[in-house]
């Protein structure tokens, strides 16, 4: 087995018993239930960062060069930036009751927010 596949697998992992705990404590019934709120707020939280994390991994694995790929230059990073927060406002726009719909918007939001991660080191540079 590669090396670098290793921290691909652990994220995995992780990330499916994250899903199976969020599954277990936070939906009750299939709606989201206020038991256990901050369990389930920092479970979700460690699920975005594993989920970024492990979205990462894979575009190194496969040696992709997302900005190049998609050409992000200045305009287009802000044009992702104003897609996170159309995101963001459809999150929140959803009715609780979707459970599916309101996860897969959530999984694109956080898949929009994984390419502002690695300009962090830089920016706090300047």
């Amino acid at each position: 087995m590669e090396k670098k596949l290793i921290p691909i697998l652990i994220l995995t992992a992780i990330l499916t018993i994250l899903i199976f705990n969020i599954l277990k404590s936070s939906i009750k019934k299939g709606k989201f239930t206020c038991n256990k709120y901050i369990l389930n707020t920092y479970l979700y939280v460690c699920l975005t960062i594993i989920f970024i994390s492990l979205l990462l991994s894979l575009l190194k694995y496969y040696n992709i060069n997302l900005y190049k790929k998609l050409n992000l230059n200045r305009f287009g990073l802000i044009a992702l930036f104003i897609l996170l927060i159309i995101g963001v406002i459809c999150l929140s726009a959803i009715s609780p009751d979707k459970i599916i719909l309101k996860h897969l918007v959530w999984i694109a939001v956080i898949s929009l927010i994984a390419p502002f991660v690695p300009l962090l080191p830089v920016m706090m540079k300047s």
